[in-house]
């Protein structure tokens, strides 16, 4: 009779030995993955550094549009998960609108605005966005990529939504926009330029035509 639930305690044991030596296996590939994964994460951010560091010294300093496009794409096409792609776009951007190349343009410059939801490159690259698309009257995109405005850019997303307003000649509104950038950047050098705007939408907000 007391052999039964010692038979009971040696297979519960074996039970609980065979769970716990799972556990720790278990355990040591989740550790040799995340080592692995950290490590290539590693390797392909010094790879994407090396080639945006390329890009920078060949392509935009010595104004070699081919090699910026080149390796532009690279970064793109293969490390677009990384901040160095989303700063390509802005470069790649820059020299599509030398060459008043604006469909490539507006191709790069969403990439950079979409790419990751926060951070000062999507600021930037938001603001660039929008300038572009209200110069090529594409005036409801530019406004739909100025809504809720990073921390810290409130000022400059006004005064590009009434550039864009402005551009629409819709002056009420222009004025508006214009008098709350004015608000965020009242201690800023960009206040005259700013008032001079403000000054103009309300001589055309009380025209009788609007314009």
């Amino acid at each position: 009779m007391e052999a039964q639930p010692l038979l009971g305690l040696k297979r519960m044991w074996l039970r609980q030995r065979k769970l716990l030596a799972s556990i720790a296996l278990l355990s040591i590939l989740i550790f040799v993955v995340l080592q692995y994964w950290q490590h290539h994460k590693t390797v392909r951010s010094e790879e994407a550094s090396h080639i945006y560091s390329t890009l920078l010294e060949e392509g935009m300093n010595k104004h070699n549009l081919q090699i910026l496009e080149a390796q532009g794409k690279t970064l793109l096409n293969d490390f677009r998960d990384t901040p160095y792609a989303q700063l390509a776009a802005l470069l790649m951007a820059k020299g599509s609108m030398e060459k008043q190349d604006w469909d490539q343009a507006l191709q790069h410059l969403r990439f950079a605005a979409t790419q990751f939801p926060k951070g000062l490159v999507t600021a930037v690259a938001r603001l660039r966005l929008a300038k572009v698309l209200g110069s090529r009257s594409q005036y409801d995109e530019a406004l739909e990529h100025l809504k809720n405005p990073p921390t810290g850019y409130e000022g400059l997303y006004e005064e590009i939504k009434g550039d864009v307003y402005r551009a629409e000649k819709q002056f009420a509104q222009a004025l508006n926009a214009y008098q709350a950038s004015l608000t965020y950047l009242k201690d800023t050098s960009t206040s005259p330029i700013l008032q001079m705007k403000v000054n103009e939408m309300i001589i055309l907000s009380q025209s009788p035509k609007g314009a």
